[in-house]
């Protein structure tokens, strides 16, 4: 059982930081005032605490709604989804000890 939720919250962070590239790559694109609102966040080139917190709060606001792009908000829901997921993952390996191939 650890293995498979070690496998499931590994699986959920990559496909959370795949959505964190393709959610900033639209937004630079799509709404750059936006994108720099939220931080200039890019998962390599701007990845400092102060973006990575602005991306965080960006993504848990209403911001992204005045867009009124439909696949900038399904984006957010998704990534809203994942990062709960990874949250509830990562504090349940914690409170069991969690450990590959243990």
């Amino acid at each position: 059982m650890p293995d498979l939720l070690f496998f499931v919250a590994a699986l959920s962070t990559f496909a959370y930081l795949v959505l964190v590239v393709i959610t900033t790559s639209v937004l630079k694109n799509r709404h750059p005032a936006l994108w720099e609102k939220a931080g200039s966040f890019a998962l390599f080139a701007n990845n400092t605490p102060v973006s990575g917190w602005k991306m965080i709060q960006f993504i848990f606001s209403d911001g992204y709604k005045a867009t009124g792009d439909r696949t900038v908000a399904w984006l957010i829901v998704i990534l809203r989804l994942l990062f709960v997921t990874c949250a509830v993952l990562f504090a349940l390996g914690v409170a069991k000890g969690l450990r590959p191939g243990y």
